[in-house]
């Protein structure tokens, strides 16, 4: 269907943490929320319906030699009411270590981040946070934690307080010398980064002048999602607070999948530290590109010509709600005219939809009112067919921190699709939508 007028590595076992911290070459807050909903999660998934051949129309409506200790195997997914749609979490804690396990100088009990201490600065469990102590600009350090399944999607998300400037972020690891991530800085830079383990991060993809509010003192709350080499090729889209996604990265060299969450911080001041305060990690659970059987039935309502480009996408997705089934899409490379990131979120109702749709309202407002989205922001109705014909679905177009999305609902499959223009022009971002489905 088309429519008409988104390192020396610390030696550890292969299940146990690890931390790495080279010299020179605040209080607690509630979980990160990005979007994550409070919905009870569902267990079914939506029947395509039959197809018509219909047009449609909007209308207004870091090098001493470093020393480590070793910590354990991950603990599985909670089992306790968190709030949020656990099915895809393979942890959520909130570091602050309450049976004193993770502090001592080498324990084996499950569910702890490497620590460790050398002439560069130390990594510690204080105050109820994962502790990351500098003593001289230039100072890197990294910490992971092993996850009990090998997924080629993860997504971690992480509360971030630093004391003066650096930079910090989130990585996903397959094995401890195979790290790739995202870093923020206080300067306002972002930087996709890749390390081995015994070099400070190196560069993939940055933009120093990017203008993310990192603010010194005060929480940062971010997110890494990675899918590995076994979904096609690796693609990596950083997040920040409530602000959309930032960018995106993709290549064709790195892990097939990822097995493990870590956590990074570089010093670019004297006595530079920060504070991890809550970290989430969700996975497939597939170490493969192999979609679930209700990831099939929704990519049959992808646009045939994207479809090679999705992968399984993690529960909840961010800025959509509690979803039966999420896709993702890297349709383009950043740069390219139109949107670069698809999304398509299954759902069982019309009203678990509509409550994620307007979630995004809450978030991104509802834009200028702007009669067509091809000309600018706002919210409307469309509808298939000539005047008078029944509206379908919303449609919401609207700024985000960088660029643009367009959200919109289909009542007659309960999929909520979304298209990210990083470059935020809104006529070809329109013409994307008149062609993006979902399908029936």
């Amino acid at each position: 269907m088309s429519k008409s007028p988104l390192v020396v590595l610390a030696v550890s076992s292969l299940l146990a943490g690890c931390v790495s911290v080279s010299a020179p070459s605040a209080a607690p807050t509630v979980s990160p929320t990005l979007g994550i909903t409070t919905q009870a999660p569902a267990t079914a998934t939506p029947a395509p319906t039959a197809t018509p051949s219909p047009t449609a129309t909007a209308t207004a409506t870091a090098t001493a030699a470093p020393s480590a200790t070793a910590a354990p195997t991950a603990s599985p997914a909670p089992s306790g009411d968190t709030g949020f749609d656990q099915r895809d979490v393979l942890f959520d804690d909130d570091l602050s270590d309450p049976a004193g396990q993770c502090t001592a100088a080498v324990t084996s009990l499950p569910g702890c981040w490497g620590i460790g201490n050398t002439p560069g600065g130390s990594i510690a469990y204080a105050g109820g946070a994962l502790e990351f102590n500098t003593n001289s600009s230039g100072a890197w350090m990294w910490s992971r934690r092993v996850v009990d399944s090998t997924n080629a999607t993860m997504r971690i998300a992480g509360e971030f307080v630093p004391t003066s400037d650096g930079r910090f972020g989130l990585l996903c690891a397959s094995g401890d010398a195979n790290l790739y991530g995202a870093l923020v800085g206080t300067d306002g830079s972002w930087a996709f980064v890749n390390t081995t383990g015994d070099v400070a991060a190196q560069v993939l993809l940055a933009n120093n002048a990017a203008g993310l509010s990192v603010p010194i003192g005060e929480s940062t709350a971010m997110a890494v999602e990675c899918a590995g080499l076994a979904t096609g090729s690796l693609r990596m889209t950083l997040f920040l607070g409530q602000t959309g996604p930032v960018a995106i990265y993709e290549a064709t060299d790195g892990p097939d999948n990822f097995d493990r969450a870590a956590t990074y911080a570089e010093a670019k001041s004297d006595g530079f530290s920060v504070d991890l305060r809550n970290a989430i990690a969700f996975g497939s659970r597939i170490a493969d590109n192999q979609l679930t059987p209700a990831g099939q039935q929704l990519l049959i309502h992808v646009p045939a010509d994207w479809q090679n480009a999705c992968y399984q996408g993690l529960r909840p997705p961010l800025f959509g709600g509690t979803a039966e089934t999420v896709l993702t899409c890297f349709i383009r490379s950043p740069g390219d005219d139109g949107a670069e990131i698809a999304e398509y979120s299954a759902y069982l109702s019309a009203d678990a939809m509509n409550q994620a749709y307007q979630k995004g309202t809450d978030f991104f407002g509802t834009g200028a009112g702007v009669n067509s989205c091809a000309d600018g922001s706002g919210e409307h109705g469309y509808h298939f067919g000539g005047e008078g014909s029944p509206e379908v679905g919303r449609l919401l177009c609207v700024d985000q921190f960088r660029g643009i999305r367009f959200d919109w609902t289909d009542t007659r499959l309960n999929i909520l699709s979304t298209l990210v223009d990083l470059d935020g022009d809104y006529g070809l971002t329109y013409a994307d939508w008149v062609a993006g489905g979902p399908n029936l």
